[in-house]
């Protein structure tokens, strides 16, 4: 492999490493006890680069049938906004025997030029939390099928 590539790739991520902004003060002064709040975090291969412009869009509902509620484009570090989102009182988990859901789910669609869309459902998001949900990215160059990738999350918890 070409050096001066590794060399070049190495001085990117550095840069974008040196100009990125923290975000830990502004996720903890945007989580109120009546909402819960996402952010999204867009790369590709295998989460080695971040996709700046990809365009983050929240929704409730079946993806058929989807309602947006949000939308953000990411930024140089693959990062969207922080997204405040309605949640079920906190309190309701704390009562034993509850049949009322304590989580909100929600979907992200996530697309950006010359990559696959891809499709989250069944995010779930807590009253008082701020969750962040990873999407890799697929160059449609590598993509077999159309163009599209759905995930559903809801197997990846057990709530």
């Amino acid at each position: 492999m070409d050096n001066s590539l590794i060399e070049k790739y190495k001085k990117e991520l550095l840069d974008m490493y040196k100009n990125r902004t923290p975000e830990v003060k502004a996720v903890a002064a945007n989580t109120s006890s009546n909402n819960g709040s996402l952010i999204v975090n867009v790369t590709t291969l295998r989460g080695l680069y971040p996709v700046r412009n990809a365009l983050v869009s929240v929704f409730t509902g079946e993806y058929e049938n989807k309602t947006e509620v949000d939308r953000s484009v990411t930024d140089q570090s693959g990062k969207s906004k922080i997204f405040s989102l309605t949640a079920p009182e906190r309190d309701l988990s704390l009562s034993a025997g509850s049949t009322e859901p304590v989580y909100t789910n929600y979907g992200i669609e996530v697309t950006a030029d010359g990559y696959a869309k891809e499709i989250n459902l069944n995010l779930p998001i807590f009253s008082g939390v701020t969750s962040l949900q990873n999407v890799d990215m697929t160059l449609l160059s590598a993509q077999n099928g159309n163009g599209e990738n759905m995930n559903d999350q809801s197997e990846n918890y057990n709530l």
